[in-house]
């Protein structure tokens, strides 16, 4: 009934599309800053592709053969295989059509918390931690937080993140009694 986007970023809401189209009544979430963020991005994004894509695997392939990446130093071995994988990934993207850019229905401030099925889901903003934007979900009685990219591999991921708050929710994430955290 609820799709839930944590962040703005392709990966987590370029499945709106296949939802809706699966689950036309389901009711899209994000925060408002989230969705700014969206309008901002993701509609001049996609007009790009697949050539944004090709240039992508272009660059990754050139850095495998130098055997230097794009900061000018040599690639470690997890770079070598991140490459490797990232250009399988993006080769397998652009074999699929474009999707299209789905706007949430419902926006929230600081919070909302929904029952699905009785079950109370806490979803809120604690800061700009990997983006603006970005949304936790907590179901307190199950003790599960869902963190969408604050918590990542490598842990925590920072290329373009806010650190020092970040560094702020990992601190109240530890803070929680938790059973489940699902990154």
């Amino acid at each position: 009934k609820y799709i839930i986007n944590t962040h703005w970023h392709y990966d987590h809401i370029l499945g709106n599309e296949a939802f809706k189209k699966e689950w036309p009544d389901a009711v899209i979430i994000t925060h408002k800053d989230c969705l700014k963020q969206m309008e901002e991005n993701v509609p001049q994004a996609l007009e790009l592709e697949p050539g944004a894509s090709k240039d992508i695997i272009k660059q990754f392939k050139d850095e495998l053969n130098s055997g230097i990446g794009g900061d000018g130093k040599p690639l470690s071995d997890y770079d070598i295989i991140r490459h490797k994988q990232t250009i399988a990934d993006v080769e397998d993207y652009i074999n699929y059509p474009i999707p299209k850019y789905i706007k949430p229905d419902m926006v929230f401030d600081s919070s909302i918390t929904i029952y699905p099925g009785g079950v109370e889901i806490q979803i809120s903003r604690w800061g700009n931690g990997h983006t603006i934007g970005d949304a936790m979900i907590w179901l307190p009685a199950e003790k599960i937080l869902i963190t969408g990219d604050n918590i990542v591999a490598p842990v925590p991921y920072s290329l373009g993140n806010y650190v020092k708050a970040q560094t702020e929710i990992l601190n109240r994430i530890l803070q929680l009694d938790l059973s489940v955290i699902i990154p």
